[in-house]
């Protein structure tokens, strides 16, 4: 990292400071700082995937004070990213769930492409709460109406991005997802709204668990996906020998802050 001169480094304590010039305005001057300090490293090409920043802010969560970093680079800095996902599903005329809304993300997506996605999920912005994102994702990616959306917890990890991720292998990534449930009616027929999506589809739950074990889905949904199978009893202790081990990993506890 060509660490700029707002950063400090201690060798000895193994830690980086982050001083701004304007102590007045923190919040303001810690985000330039950051800029400044990532267009370096672009500038240096010290990072290979560090090219296209979206322009979403995420929020740097522990921080005594408002702030934010655009979402390309808080995997480069270790910062808990927040997300929201919602599960659209359809019961049968006897009340079991059997079907399940998925997204295909499109080939030219710049970060998973071609794989599967929950109905609905996006970043939480440092300025809007985890059901404010869901509601604005629903409209944006479907024109899903998603009010009646039920908050069903978190499940939290450390994603280690692959080649699959659109960013540099090997990156570690620590994430807290929002989730949510939304049963629809079998009439409603859902479609994309917006490029980046191939198809959208109502497929059974076991066509779903089958891309499960294909490894098709995007990391992050596949764990709300299987949290969405135990929460509904349909994974247990009785249909799967590794469900005991499965529920911490669902549920990990970051030794970072997550509020």
């Amino acid at each position: 990292m060509p660490w700029t001169p707002e950063f400090q480094l201690d060798k000895s304590s193994r830690t980086i400071s982050l001083v701004p010039e304007d102590k007045t305005q923190l919040a303001t001057a810690s985000a330039t700082a950051i800029s400044r300090l990532l267009s370096a490293a672009q500038d240096a090409g010290a990072f290979a995937k560090l090219s296209n920043w979206p322009g979403e802010k995420f929020p740097v969560i522990g921080s005594p004070f408002t702030f934010a970093i655009d979402r390309a680079i808080a995997p480069y800095f270790g910062i808990v990213t927040t997300g929201a996902q919602l599960t659209a599903f359809v019961r049968n005329e006897v009340g079991q769930i059997d079907g399940i809304w998925l997204v295909k993300r499109a080939a030219d997506k710049p970060t998973y492409p071609g794989l599967l996605d929950n109905a609905v999920g996006g970043a939480v912005k440092h300025d809007e709460t985890p059901f404010e994102c869901l509601l604005r994702e629903a409209s944006e990616e479907l024109g899903l109406v998603a009010e009646a959306a039920v908050p069903a917890g978190t499940v939290s990890w450390f994603n280690i991005k692959d080649s699959r991720s659109g960013l540099a292998s090997g990156l570690v990534e620590p994430g807290v997802q929002y989730v949510y449930d939304l049963e629809v009616s079998p009439e409603v027929e859902l479609r994309p709204e917006e490029p980046g999506i191939e198809w959208v589809k109502l497929l059974s739950v076991e066509e779903t668990k089958a891309a499960l074990k294909r490894y098709e889905f995007k990391p992050s949904c596949a764990i709300v996906m299987i949290d969405f199978f135990v929460r509904h009893g349909m994974i247990n202790a009785e249909n799967d020998t590794h469900f005991a081990e499965m529920i911490p990993r669902l549920h990990r506890a970051l030794p970072l802050p997550v509020i």
